[in-house]
C-alpha cells in the first residue's frame, strides 16, 4: 500500500511538473513577455477586454484603432450593444454594435457622421474619448483654478490641456505619459490596456444630494437605485456645479450629483446641478480670467472694493494679474491703467478701442474715429461730409 502512494506522489509530482513547464513554455512565447506592460495586458485579455491579433501575438506596441479602444471601453464599462448606429463607416468593424451603443448612451460624441473606426487614434483622442465617458472635459465646463500643467509639452491654451487633466485626476494615464504628453503620438495598444484597466476600477454614481456634512467633507446621496451612499470630497477632489468648478459649500442639498470613486472609495470627479446662483456666475466670470481671479475677486471687483479683493492676493494677483491680463490679450494701456487704478483714463481708452473697432469694421477714415472718441461732435461732422463727398466722387469715376 505505502509502494503505491509513493507512486501515486511520483505521479503527481511529475504531472505538476509538466504543467508548471507548459505555463511557462506558452508565457515565453506571447510577444508580451517581457514587456513593461505585460500586466495590463494579461488583466484585459483575461476579462476579455482585449483579445490578442493572434494566438500569443497582441502587437502591445503597435497603434490601436478608434474602433478597437471604443468597443473595449463598451466591455470595460458594460454598455450593451445596439444596432442603431449613427455612423456611416462602422459596420465593417467587428465592434460596431458595441459602438453604436456608446453612442445611444451619449458615451460617445455622434455628432459626425464617419468615426473612422480603421484609423490609429491618438493619445489626445483617446483621452477626450475616456473622458467623454465618464461626461467629463465637455466643452461648457469651466475651471476657475489658475493652470498648471503636468506636461512640459501642453501650456494651458492648448486644446488637449484639459482633457489630459482629468484624466490624470481620474486617474487613467498610464505609466508611459511621464514628463510629455505628445498629443498626436498615436496610442499603443500596451497603452491602451494599462488605461481600460485603470478605467474599471472607476465606479460612477448617480443621485440626489439628501445630506452634507462640510466638516467631514461627507455627502449623503440618494441614489438612482434609491439607495443611500456616501461621497467624501478631498482636497484633489475636482467639483462642479452646473458645469463651473467650485467646491463641496457651494454644493447644495437636491441637487443632482455625478460622483466618479476609484477602487479605494476616493472621490475623483463631482458634478452637481440645481438651481443657478449667484456664486455659479461669479465662478463662470472667474473661469474667463482662466483662474487669475477667484469667484471672491470677482464679486469684490464688481462691488467696486479694490482693496478688499486685492488684499491677501500677493501671490495670486497682484504680482502676477497684470502681466497675465496682457498675455490673454488685453491691451498694455488698459492694464496700465487698471494697475494704477486710473478709472477715468481707462474708460477713456475703453471707449476709444470700442470705436476703433467699429471704424474698422465701416472703414471709417481714423480722423472720424478719434473725433468720436474725443466726442469733438463738429469736426466729427466735418470729417463725415469729406468723406461721404469722397466717396460720391469715387462711385462716379472721379477719384
Amino acid at each position: 500500500m505505502r509502494k503505491l502512494s509513493l507512486f501515486l506522489i511520483c505521479i503527481i509530482l511529475i504531472i505538476t511538473s509538466s504543467l508548471a513547464s507548459a505555463d511557462e513554455l506558452v508565457e515565453s512565447t506571447v510577444d508580451y513577455a517581457d514587456h513593461w506592460a505585460k500586466m495590463y495586458i494579461t488583466e484585459a485579455i483575461e476579462s476579455g477586454i482585449l483579445t490578442p491579433v493572434s494566438p500569443g501575438q497582441f502587437y502591445p506596441d503597435q497603434p490601436i484603432t478608434r474602433g478597437d479602444l471604443a468597443g473595449a471601453l463598451a466591455r470595460a464599462l458594460n454598455v450593451a450593444p445596439s444596432s442603431n448606429s449613427s455612423f456611416v463607416d462602422t459596420k465593417e468593424h467587428p465592434d460596431h454594435k458595441l459602438i453604436a451603443g456608446l453612442a445611444q448612451e451619449e458615451l460617445l460624441s455622434n455628432t459626425k457622421e464617419q468615426f473612422r473606426p480603421f484609423e490609429a487614434i491618438t493619445r489626445q483622442e483617446a483621452v477626450s474619448m475616456i473622458n467623454g465617458c465618464f461626461k467629463l472635459g465637455l466643452a461648457d465646463e469651466t475651471d476657475t483654478e489658475q493652470q498648471t500643467s503636468i506636461f512640459v509639452d501642453l501650456d494651458p491654451s492648448h486644446s488637449a490641456f484639459r482633457q489630459a487633466k482629468i484624466a490624470d485626476v481620474l486617474g487613467v494615464l498610464p505609466p508611459t505619459f511621464v514628463g510629455r504628453f505628445q498629443p498626436d503620438l498615436p496610442l499603443t495598444r500596451a497603452e491602451a490596456a494599462a488605461m481600460l484597466n485603470n478605467v474599471r476600477q472607476l465606479r460612477p454614481i448617480h443621485g440626489e444630494i439628501k445630506e452634507m456634512d462640510q466638516g467631514s467633507g461627507t455627502i449623503t446621496v440618494t441614489t438612482r437605485e434609491g439607495e443611500e451612499a456616501q461621497v467624501s470630497i478631498s482636497p484633489q477632489t475636482l467639483v462642479y456645479r452646473n458645469n463651473a468648478q467650485t467646491d463641496l459649500q457651494n454644493l447644495k442639498k437636491q441637487d443632482k450629483i455625478y460622483a466618479v470613486e476609484d477602487r479605494f472609495g476616493q472621490t475623483k470627479v463631482v458634478k452637481a446641478f440645481g438651481i443657478i446662483t449667484p456664486q455659479d456666475l461669479l465662478s463662470r466670470v472667474s473661469g474667463m480670467t482662466q483662474g487669475i481671479l477667484t469667484p471672491t475677486q470677482v464679486s469684490e471687483l464688481v462691488s467696486g472694493n479694490w482693496d478688499q479683493a486685492l488684499e491677501g492676493m500677493a501671490g495670486n494677483l497682484s504680482s502676477n494679474i497684470f502681466s497675465e491680463l496682457t498675455e490673454l490679450g488685453f491691451p498694455k494701456e488698459e492694464v496700465s491703467q487698471l494697475q494704477n487704478q486710473d478709472w477715468e483714463a481707462l474708460e477713456q481708452t475703453a471707449k476709444k478701442e470700442i470705436y476703433q473697432t467699429v471704424g474698422d469694421n465701416l472703414k471709417l477714415p481714423e480722423e472720424m474715429v478719434n473725433a468720436a472718441a474725443n466726442e469733438d461732435w463738429a469736426a466729427l461732422g466735418d470729417f463725415a461730409k469729406l468723406h461721404l463727398a469722397a466717396a460720391l466722387l469715387s462711385r462716379l469715376g472721379v477719384m
